[in-house]
This record gives structure tokens, sequence and C-alpha cells, in this order.
């Protein structure tokens, strides 16, 4: 069932549901006892049966079901937010939550793109430095892109003046990045262009066109042959 498919229609918009999402949003409008009990002349009754199947997660249990699911997830919820201040209570003969308003915050501290920057210099500068000094044609490439991103071409390409123009020549031959560089549309590939221009790197004489950079399969192509 989970291959089948819908056209969904809402104002506005329209949508492709598997049969499972639209099953869902069903029981949530309606219900489960009014899903069960839909049984008129123009419906077919709901076939529902308590039973959940998670094949694509290790470790799950084969006799789980969609209520104890449920169970747990309502119980954990209960739990947090009991944890945070709130409570569960009695309105109206109605079980209601009482839900603390929190402040959205990050859950992991927000650097700097300055203190990410150095964080990831210190990170790389070791790795960088051998790939440039000992590394084949791929690992010398992706040396000098990190190098680049990461403004330390100014430091190392006085420091390993040959092997650094070695990597740069290894770079400019994977043709399909140079093009992504050079000619990409994306608003934020600007300032990442104006890297590799100061780095060094030219652009390739014309760009490149979908079709020609799906159907071409050679990964990295002379420079020389690519600039002339």
């Amino acid at each position: 069932m989970s291959n089948l498919s819908l056209n969904f229609m809402l104002p506005g918009f329209r949508t492709l549901l598997t049969t499972n999402t639209f099953g869902t949003i069903v029981g949530v409008m309606d219900g489960y006892r009014k899903m069960l009990s839909d049984n008129d002349r123009f419906s077919q009754p709901w076939q529902i049966v308590d039973r959940y199947k998670n094949v694509t997660r290790d470790n799950m249990p084969d006799n789980e079901t969609i209520t104890s699911f449920t169970d747990r997830i309502v119980e954990l919820f209960e739990m947090v937010n009991e944890e945070k201040g709130g409570s569960k209570k009695v309105k109206n003969n109605v079980m209601v939550y009482q839900i603390p308003i929190e402040q959205p915050a990050s859950v992991l501290p927000i650097y700097s793109i300055e203190e990410q920057k150095r964080s990831l210099q210190a990170e790389f500068e070791q790795q960088v430095e051998e790939d440039l000094l000992n590394g084949n044609r791929e690992e010398r490439a992706r040396a000098a892109y990190l190098v680049v991103c990461l403004d330390m071409d100014d430091n190392l390409s006085k420091k390993y003046k040959k092997e650094w123009k070695q990597a740069c020549y290894d770079l400019s031959g994977y043709w399909k990045i140079m093009n992504n560089i050079f000619f990409g549309d994306f608003e934020g590939l600007t300032q990442f262009r104006r890297k590799f221009q100061s780095a060094g790197f030219v652009s390739l004489p014309e760009q490149f066109q979908d079709d020609q950079i799906y159907n071409d399969q050679t990964v990295w192509k002379d420079p020389k042959d690519l600039y002339n």
C-alpha cells in the first residue's frame, strides 16, 4: 500500500501523497473511532490493524503496535513537559496539558563566521600541508580547494610555491567544479568566486551546459586542453 500515491488537492496547491500519509491526514481530521464507524453505502469501512512495522531501522520490536508506539510518545512528551514546568490536569471533564512558553534558542552555540573559519583552519592545516607535499592529484586538488575556501592560500602559496602551483593546476582540471565556481548562478557564489580569483584561478573560456556536464563522465581533464 505504501507504493501507491494520490493526487491530493488543497486550495492553492496540489501535492502528491503516499497512501500512508493520506491515511494519517484523514486520521487526524476524523479520528480513529469515526474512521472505524464510517460504513455507509458510499464508502467501504476502514480496515485498521493495530500493528506498527518499521523495516528501515535496526532493532525495532516485532510485536509493536500503533497504540503502544503512540503511548510511549505521549509518555515521553508528558515527562519532558513536566521537567520543563508543565502539568496535566482535568478541565471541564477533559484532560488538558499546560505547556510552558519557552523562548526559542539555539541548542548548540552559534559561532561567528570568523570563529568557524579559525576552527576549520586549525582542524585542516596539517592535513592540507600533507596533501600538498605528498598527496596524489585528487588529494592535492582537494587541499587547494580547502586552502582557498579557508583563506589560507596567501601563507601556503609562499611556503610551498612549487607544490601550490601543482595543486592549483590539479584543481583546475576538475572542470565541473570550476564550471560551478565561475558560472554558478547562486547569489552566495559571488564572494566564493572572488576567493578563487584572488588566489590566481581563472575562469574557463566558456560555460559548460547542463547536458555536457551530465553526459560527460570524465572527471578530470588536462587544463592545457581546457583553457586553450
